[in-house]
């Protein structure tokens, strides 16, 4: 009995590090993953060697390509995404981040932001389908462009891509919040590119 006893506390064991595995996959798998990259490129120069609190950017647009401009018009706007609230917040963290003073007499540079694919899914996907239904995506570049000449002298391209997270999970029911968590990660990684 005693052998039997050892085996089955060993095979309860076993069980409970597979449930225990199991349970940590699908925990990862329902709190999915929030990416962003900043890509810069070697040739350009970097942006904080150009803007800095004594002479930040005095201007910042955003734009889109004509394809993305279509999924707005089409899609995003509808699901949400409002470019308008992008820039506003994307201003307030560059300004609240020292690199940007509107019209400011000392800046040298402008800047503009080109949405070059937007990915904004459907907020009844989210909810029935949950991870398996996709993640937002706003991939952009942002160019740094001369205030003499209008002409670009540098640039950095950055990509946000927001996966259902478990401590998001509650705020997918509301387009609102799942907007607002999209315009902090998106104007974060945009101080990024001015301040690494």
């Amino acid at each position: 009995m005693d052998l039997v006893v050892q085996f089955s506390e060993v095979r309860v064991t076993m069980y409970g590090n597979v449930l225990l595995a199991i349970g940590v996959a699908v925990c990862a798998m329902l709190s999915g993953c929030s990416t962003s990259s900043l890509y810069v490129s070697e040739r350009n120069p970097s942006f904080k060697t150009l803007v800095s609190r004594q002479a930040p950017i005095f201007d910042l647009k955003i734009s889109m390509t004509p394809e993305v401009q279509r999924v707005y018009d089409s899609e995003a706007r509808l699901r949400g995404f409002d470019a308008d609230k992008l820039l506003a917040v994307t201003l307030q963290k560059l300004e609240d981040g020292g690199v940007f003073e509107f019209d400011n007499a000392n800046g040298r540079f402008s800047a503009e932001i080109v949405i070059k694919e937007l990915d904004i899914k459907d907020a009844s996907n989210t909810i029935s389908y949950g991870i398996v239904a996709g993640s937002d995506k706003v991939k952009a570049d942002i160019r740094l462009l001369n205030r003499v000449n209008g002409q670009a002298v540098s640039s950095v391209s950055i990509e946000i891509n927001r996966i259902n997270e478990f401590s998001f999970s509650l705020y997918r029911f509301s387009a609102e919040n799942r907007m607002n968590y999209i315009y902090k990660v998106f104007s974060e990684r945009v101080l990024q590119a001015f301040t690494d």
